[in-house]
C-alpha cells in the first residue's frame, strides 16, 4: 500500500478510534467489580503506534483495516471481563469498520480457505491476530 493510500484512510482510522474511545467511555464505566475499565487517551495512540509498529508492507486497504482491527481488540476488548461488554465491543468495532471505514465486515474477514461456509464476524475478530512469531530471524540468540 502506497504512503498516498494510507494516508487517505488515515482520516478514517482516527475518527473511528476516536468514536470507539469516546463510546467505551461513556457506555463501559467503571464498577468496583471492573474498576480497571478507565481508558485515557494513552490508549487511543497505542492503537496506532501498534499499527505503526507493522514492519511489512500492507498490500490493501483490507490488510489496513484488519490490522487496525487487532489493535483496537489488543487495546480496548482485551481489558474486558464481561462477556456482555466483550460482545458490546465486538458489535461496536463492526459498526465502525462498517460506517467510517465504508467496507463490509463480511469482505474485510473473509476466509479464502473457507468457501461457502458461514462466516461469524464476531469469531474472525477474535482469531484476528498479527505477529511474527513464525520469522526465525526476529528470535533472539543466546
Amino acid at each position: 500500500m502506497s504512503t498516498f493510500q494510507v494516508a487517505s484512510v488515515g482520516a478514517s482510522l482516527v475518527t473511528a478510534t476516536t468514536d470507539i474511545y469516546r463510546e467505551i467511555q461513556r457506555e463501559l464505566l467503571p464498577t468496583p467489580s471492573k474498576s480497571h475499565y478507565t481508558y485515557n487517551l494513552r490508549d487511543f495512540s497505542k492503537v496506532f503506534q501498534g499499527i505503526c509498529m507493522m514492519g511489512g508492507v500492507l498490500d490493501s486497504k483490507k490488510s489496513l483495516i484488519r490490522l487496525w482491527c487487532h489493535e483496537c481488540l489488543r487495546i480496548f476488548h482485551d481489558r474486558l471481563i464481561d462477556d456482555q461488554d466483550r460482545l458490546w465491543c465486538l458489535k461496536y468495532l463492526r459498526k465502525m469498520v462498517e460506517e467510517r471505514l465504508s467496507l463490509k465486515c463480511d469482505f474485510v474477514f473473509e476466509d479464502p480457505q473457507a468457501k461457502g461456509a458461514e462466516l461469524n464476524i464476531n469469531e474472525a475478530l477474535q482469531n484476528l491476530s498479527f505477529g511474527d512469531i513464525m520469522d526465525t530471524n526476529n528470535i533472539p540468540k543466546r
